[in-house]
């Protein structure tokens, strides 16, 4: 049995094709429809070769898996899944920034006319009971960084770069919103998208380690290719020397 048939593609390419549209209007340099497919891997994930585009099955909105999450997941951790609001991207990422606290971007309202979070700014902290709740319908995967410290510290970054400087609990960082948008600029906090957060936070905050491999991030000649992170692949840009471990898959 394939993990992933012709039949369900078949199923998703519409969705994908809307994706692309969104993708050309928000990128700073778009690619092809199916170089796109290509970089997003189809919805693919890495490691378990399952579709992020793959909806729940009815586990997932039972009580007794919410608990768990939220027993689970800590500081640090990364969040993936699909949801309904991903923007020219397959796949959404977000980073535990407390043991309460998820920092997520899921884009601004003025970038989509039918915003679920209409009115809420898109570099949003919300407390991850509501973020499974939002994603409950969806397959939910949280990676953790094995060294803890390293994690608090890509955590803090995020933080005091998406949300507020001093770590207070109040919004300071570009108060409406950071402007969503798929640069290819890695250095830049303002524009973001929701898989460049989640690698910025990792590799600035932790300067002195090789924790991300940034070959295809951060240009070390005037004509070196680019490209943007897509969040089903997040992990593969993790050196094997840290590498992350998928500690739940929604479905437990």
């Amino acid at each position: 049995m394939k993990l992933y048939p012709l039949s369900a593609f078949v199923i998703d390419e519409p969705k994908f094709k809307k994706l692309y549209l969104e993708y050309v209007n928000l990128s700073d340099k778009p690619i092809k429809y199916l170089e796109w497919l290509i970089k997003n891997n189809f919805g693919i994930l890495q490691d378990t070769h399952f579709s992020i585009m793959q909806r729940a099955l009815h586990e997932l909105k039972r009580p007794g898996n919410k608990n768990k999450f939220i027993n689970i997941v800590r500081r640090g951790d990364i969040l993936l899944t699909n949801g309904d609001n991903s923007m020219g991207l397959i796949g959404l990422a977000a980073i535990m920034v407390t043991d309460n606290f998820v920092l997520e971007m899921p884009g601004h309202e003025k970038n989509k006319t039918k915003m679920l979070y209409r009115g809420i700014s898109n570099n949003r902290r919300i407390m991850k009971q509501i973020w499974f709740d939002k994603y409950r319908h969806h397959w939910i995967n949280i990676y953790r960084y094995p060294d803890s410290a390293v994690a608090d510290a890509a955590a803090r970054w995020a933080y005091r770069n998406y949300y507020n400087p001093t770590g207070g609990s109040v919004k300071t960082i570009h108060t409406k919103h950071v402007t969503y948008k798929i640069s290819t600029n890695f250095t830049s906090t303002n524009y973001s998208y929701c898989s460049k957060l989640v690698l910025q936070a990792y590799h600035y905050g932790n300067p002195e380690k090789n924790v991300i491999d940034t070959r295809t991030l951060i240009p070390l000649f005037p004509f070196d290719i680019l490209v943007a992170i897509v969040p089903n692949k997040i992990p593969s840009y993790f050196t094997n020397k840290y590498a992350l471990q998928r500690i739940y898959a929604g479905k437990h």
